[in-house]
């Protein structure tokens, strides 16, 4: 079966993530796997933003107009799609997976050309005013499909234009993001942690081989690294997004402080540069002035690390080192349609603590394979106490709860599976 994706981006965020990991799956199966970028194509992002957080189910940060000038711009979008849809046709696909909304834009244009499936990474279970007006948006283009894909049961709307199929996400577990490394390979990271700096084994780029000579991974903007390799740490990886939130961890940390005096905090995301939203500089930036502003001896064990690049496979074992050497790690998402991050940091058996939030409630059993917590100061600030007092090891119990339920391989067996039955 040859499998056509369609995303708005290849490199930021959980749903580039997924359709990697799935399409591993997909190759595996015998499939062959193709992949196009919308977002050169279309030129809305303040309605982007606004679907985006509609879907979670929160009022959006930004409300571009009214809903009857919304459903215009999405059935009229900006930008010339004409040159993808051709590559598309020309790619003669047997499915095409449209993923989150700017991906569906394109489900007028391609009908016909193949079963369409809407591949819906964000969504929340409570059904209110901005969840409908995401969902009115949106409903005339899913009528050109002939399947909805969402990861949780309550993720399907009252009302549906198309067949909804419910299909969880799974992480790739032999990718270098995921899989144990060697020592040879970790050898190369002996001062990732107190200096941000890698060498050995890992190209820093597509064309780039491996370099002896030591290279930058992250920067601290002035928050510092980890006094010394063994220092614990509890870690959040995650975008600068405001939903993920980074200042819930921040503010529960130091609320939890002195439960363990030697532990440190570290906040991972990716580097940022002129181009990036504005909203995220917002984030990092917020975060950077918070641990400014703490009591000297808090604010030195608070960190901040932006990815030089993560596209490269140096990046990706590093998150991968980071994690499996973090004492802790906390998913403190306000809204949450799937955790991937969180499900990878269970692969790498650490006791994880995650907020009660969409796709968390799924993945986490309280006190089985992580912590599970309300997405309030206190609450996250009380798991940190549990998570750091506690004589009881959960990891092993997270990973072994991953490779039963959220592995690419399941979820790709899973989906086409589906994809059969729409092509029969």
């Amino acid at each position: 079966m040859r499998i056509a994706h369609v995303s708005y981006g290849t490199v930021y965020g959980g749903a580039p993530e997924l359709i990697r990991a799935d399409s591993t799956g997909f190759r595996a199966l015998g499939c062959t796997v193709s992949w196009f970028d919308i977002a050169p194509h279309f030129d809305d992002q303040p309605l982007a933003d606004y679907l985006h957080d509609a879907l979670h189910g929160v009022r959006p940060r930004i409300i571009p107009g009214e809903q009857a000038e919304l459903r215009h711009r999405y059935r009229n979008p900006r930008g010339d799609l004409a040159p993808l849809v051709q590559q598309i046709k020309e790619d003669r696909p047997d499915i095409v997976l449209l993923h989150d909304p700017v991906g569906l834009v394109l489900a007028p244009a391609l009908r016909g050309v193949a079963p369409l499936v809407w591949r819906s990474h964000i969504g929340d279970e409570a059904w209110n005013e901005w969840t409908v007006s995401a969902s009115e948006i949106l409903r005339p283009a899913l009528e050109h499909c002939a399947s909805a894909i969402v990861h949780l049961p309550g993720y399907v709307w009252p009302e549906t234009p198309c067949p909804f199929f419910v299909s969880s996400p799974g992480i790739d577990v032999d990718s270098i993001k995921n899989r144990d490394l060697t020592a040879a390979e970790t050898a190369g990271f002996d001062r990732l942690l107190t200096t941000g700096l890698a060498q050995g084994l890992w190209s820093t780029g597509p064309d780039a081989s491996p370099s002896a000579a030591p290279v930058r991974a992250f920067e601290d903007h002035g928050t510092g690294f980890l006094p010394t390799a063994e220092t614990p740490y509890a870690v959040v990886v995650a975008r600068w997004d405001p939903l993920k939130g980074h200042r819930l961890a921040l503010d529960a940390f130091v609320a939890a402080a002195d439960v363990d005096p030697d532990l440190h905090l570290v906040f991972v995301g990716p580097h940022l540069h002129s181009g990036s939203r504005s909203v995220f500089h917002n984030v990092r930036n917020g975060l950077i002035s918070a641990i400014a502003a703490l009591p000297a001896a808090l604010a030195a064990r608070c960190h901040l690390w932006s990815a030089i690049d993560i596209t490269t496979e140096l990046h990706r074992a590093a998150v991968n080192l980071i994690r499996t050497r973090a004492a802790l790690v906390i998913q403190p998402s306000l809204r949450e349609g799937f955790g991937m991050s969180l499900t990878e940091s269970m692969y790498r058996r650490r006791t994880t603590i995650a907020t009660a939030v969409g796709g968390h409630r799924h993945q986490v059993v309280h006190e089985v394979n992580g912590l599970r917590c309300d997405p309030d100061v206190e609450a996250v600030a009380e798991a940190i106490a549990a998570a750091r007092t506690s004589r009881v090891d959960l990891g092993e119990a997270a990973r072994a709860s991953v490779i039963e339920r959220f592995t690419a391989q399941i979820s790709a067996r899973r989906q086409l599976s589906h994809f059969r039955t729409l092509t029969a």
